[in-house]
């Protein structure tokens, strides 16, 4: 049986919280009275501004419910990988970074952010468009082999170009010009926020009837916080998910599910799931 596991970000706050109200409320019997007199006056005097916040809210939540869950941040597992590099011999730090087209600016200050604690700066980036990976639009589809010729292309191009940028060790920061999802400032800020908070995506998935016991997903899953037991797949509660949905992509019945609506629009009824062009199941797997 495994050992109850507490969140510290909120366990502590709120137990301190409950500490000080309950401590206020002993030492001072009229406290309860005033705090009610107090929360009455606010309640009455600001009922429009609470009204307008909690309709701000789920209009952002809302919004916020159709878009990936990297939103326009970096991806957790890259994150975690740049946390890890020893960069104190680095002389020229560059970022290549791919998305489907929105932006990405927000991605680079949360680069620089955790580069600033290694005492290094990123010198270059470079931007790249990619064929869309996310089934939730109407008009999706995967992409073809005319389309995908055109990309490689494109790219190839691009990264012929910025090979130079970095053999020369040129300091240079692309600006973001080729945006073709372009998404309010706000919501870019506060998205990438709530992404931070977001928690962990692999709570929401599970394996339903289908699945045949094959590995495929355990395979496949960078965290590696999926491990098959009895021939069934387990998200580990002690590993936190990747949220690259490669278990979902890869899974060969389709089994693994997403419990969340939050989540549902990796998959849709009428898109299916992203089927990867190139990458196999060893692909992925070799990237552990």
């Amino acid at each position: 049986m495994k050992k109850a596991q507490i969140e510290p970000g909120i366990f502590w706050p709120g137990l301190v919280s409950v500490i000080f109200i309950t401590t206020i409320l002993i030492t001072f019997p009229d406290a309860e009275s005033r705090v009610a007199s107090l929360l009455a006056a606010i309640t009455h005097s600001l009922d429009w501004l609470f009204l307008g916040s909690v309709f701000t809210m789920f209009i952002l939540l809302l919004w916020l419910a159709v878009f990936p869950i990297h939103f326009v941040t970096v991806p957790m597992i890259v994150k975690s990988i740049i946390k890890k590099m020893d960069l104190k011999s680095a002389r020229y730090v560059f970022a290549v970074v791919t998305r489907e087209g929105t932006p990405c600016s927000t991605a680079f200050a949360k680069i620089e952010k955790i580069l600033k604690k290694k005492g290094k700066n990123l010198d270059a980036n470079l931007i790249l468009n990619m064929a869309s990976n996310d089934p939730k639009f109407k008009d999706w589809h995967p992409a073809t082999d005319e389309e995908i010729a055109e990309f490689e292309s494109v790219i190839q191009d691009r990264l012929n170009w910025f090979q130079n940028i970095v053999a020369n060790k040129v300091r240079y920061r692309e600006n973001d010009t080729h945006i073709t999802h372009p998404v309010n400032p706000v919501f870019e800020l506060l998205g990438s926020i709530l992404v931070e908070f977001s928690g962990d995506g692999g709570k929401a998935l599970y394996a339903d009837e289908k699945c045949y016991g094959c590995g495929v997903c355990e395979r496949v899953c960078l965290s590696q916080k999926i491990r098959m037991f009895n021939n069934k797949p387990v998200w580990q509660e002690t590993v936190k998910c990747f949220s690259c949905d490669a278990c979902l992509n890869f899974c060969p019945s389709q089994a693994v599910q997403m419990r969340s609506g939050r989540f549902i629009k990796f998959c849709t009824n009428t898109n299916g799931r992203y089927s990867h062009p190139y990458a196999t199941i060893n692909d992925i797997a070799g990237q552990k």
